[in-house]
């Protein structure tokens, strides 16, 4: 009996054990089943995710799209002389009518374009132009806005476009007493330490390129023979190029109508210095004071232009410009006015089922892209006058003016020269 006993007791064991290993290898192969499942799920939800967000931002890009066509017709209807008017059967009074009195309202381009909008307001995209299209995306943008009064004017000059011709307009062109400049670079650049011409201080914000800016303004009597001249009381000039070296430092860099002047006239067109910092959005930022023009003429018939150009062609640089209407005390800027018709603002928001995409764009209404000369030859025709050419030749060489005594260019310090 004894024996029979112990027999079973054995045979209970080695069941129990089958029944663990069971129990256990189901467990194991549940969890490496869910993993598996739940892996799948993930992918399959960040694939369905990374589509829709695809096509959501395709959707933002379509109301960008539009909104270059709708500005493009607003321009042609205000070059051919119509103005807005309301009510109206004329297409062009209709349009300017639009973006004048809504520019903040999110159907100003459907209803410029005539799109038809579902009954959410929406703008459906299709994948074609046919009406069996498919719509399994439902992809639409909501809410597209334009603008072309705008706090500051952005763009980039680089290595494929290395000028950038920017004319300052506003409403009242006679309140602009000079402009903040600013600019940055996130590309880095070349690797210029042993150049004299760049002040590494700004090593710790990363490599920040100078910029040459030139500034153009006339009146209403402008004669092309006063540029790159001062007037007899130094107090005016039409044209001045100024050569802007960042460095290290925090803070606005101020430079005055007076340095304007000496850069016109050559008596000192030595780089100035601009501090840069990283407590700006641009690292670089200075304020340009803007002289009188040529024969000291209210500004209410002037204009304004500023060319932008980068001096080493393997580089790039991200520059804003705003218009000043005042300084303070400390001579900086401090009250703004907007620009007018240089860029559009465009605010488009794209939906893909119920994700959406928001996109901000700015779009040129001028040709910034001009061909302006980068080099020139010089001469005002008088009688026994030679011809002459300023140039820069090697990293530390400034011109000082023509027929300088000086006809070597030392190359060790920051020596003005002429030629």
């Amino acid at each position: 009996m004894k024996q029979f006993l112990a027999k079973n007791n054995k045979h209970t064991l080695r069941g129990a054990a089958s029944f663990y290993v069971v129990i256990f290898t189901t467990l194991l192969l549940s969890v490496i089943t869910m993993s598996f499942i739940r892996i799948m799920i993930s992918e399959a939800t960040k694939t369905t995710n990374d589509d829709l967000s695809k096509s959501a931002y395709d959707s933002a890009l379509a109301g960008i799209e539009d909104a270059k066509i709708a500005l493009t017709k607003y321009h042609e209807c205000i070059d051919q002389g119509y103005t807005a008017k309301n009510p109206t059967t004329n297409y062009c009074e209709h349009i300017i009518y639009l973006m004048e009195n809504f520019p903040d309202d999110c159907d100003l381009v459907s209803l410029m374009l005539g799109r038809n909008n579902d009954e959410h307001g929406e703008v459906i995209v299709r994948e074609s132009s046919s009406s069996r299209a498919s719509t399994n995306m439902e992809q639409a943008y909501t809410c597209v806005k334009m603008s072309e009064e705008l706090v500051d004017y952005r763009s980039q000059v680089s290595s494929s476009n290395r000028v950038r011709l920017v004319p300052l307009r506003a409403e009242d062109v006679s309140r602009i007493t000079g402009v903040a400049f600013n600019w940055y670079s996130t590309a880095g650049g070349s690797n210029k330490t042993s150049d004299k011409f760049i002040d590494y201080a700004t090593a710790s914000s990363g490599y920040i390129p100078v910029v040459v800016v030139d500034i153009f303004q006339t009146d209403a009597a402008f004669r092309i023979g006063e540029l790159s001249t001062n007037n007899n009381s130094k107090t005016g000039t039409d044209h001045s190029s100024l050569i802007l070296q960042p460095t290290g430092g925090a803070g606005i860099t101020k430079i005055s109508s007076s340095d304007v002047l000496n850069a016109s006239d050559k008596y000192d067109n030595s780089p100035i210095r601009v501090q840069c910092g990283n407590t700006y959005d641009f690292k670089c930022q200075s304020y340009i004071q803007f002289p009188q023009t040529f024969r000291n003429e209210g500004r209410n018939e002037s204009t304004f232009l500023l060319r932008v150009e980068l001096p080493y062609a393997d580089e790039e640089a991200d520059f804003s410009v705003q218009l000043c209407t005042g300084h303070s005390l400390d001579g900086l800027c401090n009250s703004t006015i907007e620009m007018d018709g240089v860029q559009a603002q465009i605010d488009s928001t794209g939906r893909a089922n119920d994700l959406y995409r928001r996109l901000e764009t700015r779009v040129e209404l001028v040709d910034t892209n001009f061909p302006y000369p980068e080099f020139a030859i010089q001469s005002n025709g008088n009688t026994g006058e030679t011809l002459s050419k300023n140039f820069w030749v090697t990293r530390n060489c400034w011109s000082s003016d023509i027929g300088g005594s000086v006809s070597s260019c030392p190359n060790s310090s920051d020596t003005v020269v002429g030629f």
